[in-house]
């Protein structure tokens, strides 16, 4: 009769907490991994973005026209004090009126 509850009753209960432990385990593992990707992801970009920044200061002034930068501009974004590609929309959302475009 005792190993029939050593058996049934408590190897169940143990193996059931420990399978809770894995779960909870594999949960924290798997967000300190997410945490690492997203941290190795933001690195890279941030790299590729002043390593292209680097490049383009050797480009040509006729080059930086074309896509609407100055050296000014590149040389602020190298140091950090302003972003060098902003989208600035040239439309007024103001009047944009739905009702305009036949739907």
């Amino acid at each position: 009769m005792l190993f029939s509850l050593l058996g049934n009753g408590l190897a169940a209960g143990a193996s059931a907490a420990s399978a809770r432990r894995l779960r909870h385990f594999g949960f924290h593992a798997r967000r300190a991994f997410e945490r690492v990707w997203r941290r190795c992801d933001l690195a890279f970009r941030a790299w590729g973005a002043r390593r292209l920044l680097r490049e383009m200061q050797s480009w040509p002034d006729e080059r930086l026209r074309d896509i609407g930068l100055s050296r000014c501009e590149i040389a602020s974004a190298i140091e950090g004090v302003k972003r060098p590609f902003q989208w600035v929309p040239d439309h007024d959302a103001a009047k944009m009126d739905p009702a305009r475009f036949g739907h």
